[in-house]
């Protein structure tokens, strides 16, 4: 193969972004994009995207886009990774405060309104979950961040005084963690007491889970 065509093809089908934000000024433009894009999944839908569209909405050009990302899938990409590290960020922030909870029950409410409230504010939210199971690409970034809320989770089973062994703390902490996450993605959508309740039901659902187990 034409090494120079190898170079193009790459360069095509890359789905990272083009350049890191160095200055204030590209890292605005940067968050812009990804604003922009998630606005366009809650009107559009993720078959509705283009970059054509995307630029549209922010005044430039097609090419000034390509300079950022150089494809929809890169920027979906980018996304998904943005909205991953605030949920790390979310549950850090629990974690740091651990020792807070007297018991797993104080825990499991705190963890459980922390990701429900950083799912209700991420635009396009549902659209970009279809697209984690749509594009292997994106689904590869979900797929290694569910590993790292898997380890999470089962260190704070083991600080609350979970005795199960290595592998059956990975099957609770993936029951617990798809539980979550399925219901969180129900409640989204959800307000005032209806939404209230979802959490409620959705905590001591969890409690039941994890009761045989410490």
């Amino acid at each position: 193969m034409n090494t120079n065509n190898a170079a193009v093809s790459h360069s095509k089908n890359s789905t990272a972004a083009r350049r890191k934000p160095r200055q204030a000024r590209a890292q605005k433009r940067h968050d812009q994009i990804l604003d922009i894009t998630a606005e366009l999944l809650d009107s559009v839908g993720i078959d509705g995207i283009t970059t054509i569209s995307i630029a549209k909405e922010l005044n430039i050009s097609v090419g000034s886009l390509y300079h950022y990302y150089p494809n929809k899938v890169a920027i979906l990409c980018a996304l998904a990774s943005r909205w991953l590290n605030e949920m790390t960020r979310t549950i850090s922030a629990v974690d740091e405060n651990i020792a807070e909870h007297s018991d797993i029950a104080s825990y499991v409410k705190v963890y459980t309104h922390k990701i429900i409230a950083m799912y209700k504010r991420q635009r396009g939210i549902l659209p970009l979950v279809q697209a984690m199971y749509a594009i292997p690409e994106v689904r590869q970034l979900d797929e290694q961040h569910d590993l790292l809320m898997l380890a999470r989770l089962a260190n704070a089973f083991k600080h609350f005084g979970c005795k199960a062994n290595k592998t059956e703390l990975e099957r609770i902490a993936r029951i617990y963690h798809e539980t979550t996450y399925i219901c969180s993605m129900a409640i989204v959508d959800q307000q005032g007491r209806k939404a209230s309740r979802s959490e409620a039901d959705l905590n001591q659902m969890l409690n039941a889970l994890l009761a045989n187990y410490f």
